[in-house]
């Protein structure tokens, strides 16, 4: 019963809501879906494509997967929210990963800036 629980469909719902929207480019660039894993989804992004995109991607990303639900008490809107890994391998327990936690996805220009900073120096860990 608790596999499927109405909130682990959910998530599995959101993740899956999110992927079908991937294809358009215009919104987020040239990615690739990797993996999914019922509450997580995998992507690369060519780092040709610039910080400034990469990061619009990511703040695309956050919005594709943090959609208002409504709770089944009183009716309450609430947002799961969506943490982002940033790094040059899969293992988010990598030394060479960088966790984004939900409150710390900046606007775009200034995550292009952390990003551009921090990504070549995490590929030396």
């Amino acid at each position: 019963q608790g596999y499927a629980s109405i909130p682990q469909g959910t998530v599995g719902d959101i993740i899956t809501n999110a992927i079908s929207q991937l294809d358009d480019t215009e919104r987020f660039g040239p990615i690739e879906l990797l993996m999914q894993v019922h509450d997580a989804i995998a992507v690369q992004i060519p780092l040709v494509v610039g910080w400034q995109q990469i990061a619009q991607t990511i703040w695309e990303m956050k919005k594709a997967l943090e959609v208002t639900l409504i709770g089944p008490i009183n009716n309450k809107p609430f947002i799961v929210p969506a943490d982002f890994y940033v790094g040059w391998t899969l293992n988010k327990d990598a030394k060479s990963t960088m966790e984004l936690k939900h409150t710390k996805i900046q606007p775009v220009a200034e995550l292009a800036k952390l990003l551009e900073e921090r990504v070549y120096e995490l590929k030396t860990q």
